[in-house]
């Protein structure tokens, strides 16, 4: 028994001495940022309407400020669900995300791509979820099998899947049906 509990002892001072010379190697610093009120690492936020699935973003981090005005987020994937056909999936580095206004601004590398074939690419593009439309001013290049369209500025409403590019518009058509 007198060896077992010195046998105890000893670990525990052991243990204790190393926790001691580790700790004093270790810095911890903590700086507040007055601007940031949350930072959450793998983010999902979900939208539905009358129990159907609207929409579901997806984000590596998020930050969201104090005054809860605006979730700044890292790595954004926003996907949608029109009334008809299937969903599409919006890519980018960075996104701002306002619940009070329901709108989604992707920035950086923005890729849209449908489940029929359309992949849209632009700088920046807005994302409004009370009306389902995307919007930007920047230049914006759509690809499909048949068309390679690109202009400047777009409008477009994900239930009908319409969109109208704004200006400087050209048109390639691949299939020759034209």
């Amino acid at each position: 028994m007198a060896f077992i509990a010195a046998s105890i002892a000893s670990i525990v001072v052991l243990v204790l001495i190393h926790y001691q010379r580790t700790s004093n190697n270790v810095r911890i610093t903590f700086t507040e940022d007055k601007k940031v009120g949350v930072k959450v690492e793998s983010v999902h936020y979900a939208g539905t309407k009358s129990g159907r699935m609207e929409w579901e973003l997806d984000a590596d981090s998020a930050e969201r400020s104090r005054d809860g005005s605006v979730t700044v987020l890292e790595s954004v994937r926003l996907k949608f669900y029109p009334k008809t056909g299937g969903p599409s999936t919006l890519k980018a580095r960075e996104g701002r995300f306002s619940e009070s206004t329901g709108e989604v601004e992707a920035i950086g590398s923005v890729v849209v791509e449908t489940d029929d074939g359309y992949r849209l690419t632009t700088e920046r593009l807005k994302y409004m979820m009370k009306t389902k439309e995307l919007t930007t001013k920047d230049h914006v290049e759509i690809t499909s099998k048949s068309i390679d369209l690109a202009g400047d500025g777009l409008f477009a409403t994900i239930d009908d899947g319409k969109f109208r590019l704004s200006k400087n518009v050209k048109a390639v058509f691949k299939d020759g049906s034209i």
